[in-house]
């Protein structure tokens, strides 16, 4: 998905497929593995990001990418129970950079809560935060079975990947 209109939920869902984006010259690029922006009272719930990011921009201004989000503005309201543990490589001489496995950049009112990224992505969560109470941390590769407790505070949507569809990483409810 692009951009986020107002008032959009997107829940339950995943990227798996691998983003190669190749372009000559751009003033801004901004990529995220479920949506590049999310826009005014935007809600993202449930989600993850397994797939690989990879960004060739011979000449430009600003490289934002995410694993879930690219940028976040306009007061996204919640972006909450996520993973990314896709890997992102970037070629370019952009002037500023902006790379987080979650978000590339987080900006006012914007809530991430429960939000998990694997130490394998070479990146940390948040690549520009402009918000304080972002609630984020990093997962060790060979502990992401514990990941599903920690997805599952006050709900029952994250399983165990019993049957290895997932790389042993949580699945949703209905993917079983």
């Amino acid at each position: 998905m692009n951009t986020s209109g107002t008032g959009s939920a997107i829940k339950g869902t995943f990227n798996n497929g691998n983003i190669n984006i190749s372009i000559e010259e751009a003033q801004n690029v901004s990529v995220g593995g479920i949506i590049s922006e999310g826009r005014a009272n935007t809600a993202l719930k449930n989600i993850y990001n397994k797939g690989n990011i990879e960004i060739s921009l011979t000449k430009g201004n600003n490289v934002i990418v995410g694993g879930i989000i690219g940028e976040t503005f306009n007061g996204t309201s919640n972006v909450s129970n996520g993973y990314s543990c896709g890997k992102i490589k970037i070629n370019s001489d952009a002037t500023k950079k902006y790379i987080g496995t979650i978000c590339g950049v987080n900006n006012i009112d914007t809530a991430l809560k429960n939000l998990y990224y694997s130490n394998n992505t070479g990146y940390n969560g948040i690549g520009k935060n402009n918000v304080t109470s972002a609630q984020i941390e990093q997962i060790d590769e060979n502990n992401k079975n514990e990941l599903v407790d920690k997805l599952n505070i006050g709900t029952d949507n994250w399983k165990q990947d019993s049957n290895n569809i997932n790389n042993g990483y949580p699945i949703l409810e209905w993917q079983q």
